[in-house]
């Protein structure tokens, strides 16, 4: 039986102005984990590193159509899907709120493809727009076990995969539902500064005490603080006008 807790750990994320491969380009590259900057202080299970989506989950909302559909496979198959997912997919156009864009036209599919997997249950929650990627929620509801996985190949395709085909396909991205778009938002939010979009420029480049500008920061300090810091202020103090 396939361990999932032994499959290879990568994270595959997108260059940050030559700050890691010395590519400045949007594609994906394997990360091991040990080359990325630590994100856990920031993950408690419900996603609060984003101030304005904790104002919102404080408001009394009518459930979403995403969190019906969560619900219906729970009573239909007597399991349970990880709190942080439901969490999330109950805020009402949490994407728009936070800007969840992707460089690279990534999307979160609107239906969930649930199916059997392993010792669980598995979906895909983020699509590459060419399918040259995939990410996967897998989740244990006896064990309250969860993690995301990615592999280049769709779900029908990996379903039909061996034990030891599947250790060649699918990688450890995250152990946390949360922890992964953490990281993703982060990552395509300094992409997006780095390369300086133009339509982008008042939302990323907010004033020092504001809390996501804080951790953008602090993201890049794993890599180079110096390098990077005159660089950043420069640009943001001129988009402020400061």
């Amino acid at each position: 039986m396939l361990s999932i807790e032994k499959l290879r750990k990568r994270w595959y994320g997108i260059e940050l102005k030559n700050y890691r491969y010395k590519l400045d380009n949007p594609y994906y590259f394997p990360y091991l984990h040990s080359d990325l900057p630590p994100i856990y202080k920031h993950i408690k299970g419900k996603f609060y590193w984003f101030p304005k989506l904790k104002r919102i989950k404080k408001m009394t909302l009518p459930i979403t159509a995403k969190a019906k559909e969560i619900r219906k496979f729970e009573n239909k198959f007597k399991i349970k899907f990880p709190l942080d997912f439901y969490f999330l997919m109950n805020i009402p156009n949490w994407e728009k709120i936070i800007q969840f864009n992707s460089p690279t036209g990534c999307y979160i599919p609107n239906v969930i493809d649930l199916k059997s997997f392993h010792e669980g249950h598995i979906f895909t929650i983020y699509n590459d727009q060419q399918d040259t990627f995939f990410w996967y929620l897998y989740f244990e509801s006896n064990s309250n076990k969860s993690y995301v996985l990615c592999s280049r190949l769709q779900l029908s395709e990996l379903l039909k995969k061996d034990k030891d085909d599947l250790f060649q396909h699918l990688y450890m991205v995250e152990k946390k539902f949360e922890a992964f778009i953490y990281r993703t938002h982060i990552e395509n939010m300094l992409w997006y500064a780095l390369n300086r979009e133009k339509k982008q420029e008042e939302y990323f480049f907010q004033k020092s005490k504001n809390m996501w500008y804080k951790q953008m920061s602090e993201y890049l300090d794993f890599y180079d603080r110096e390098k990077w810091g005159k660089y950043f202020f420069k640009i943001s103090a001129s988009f402020l006008n400061l």
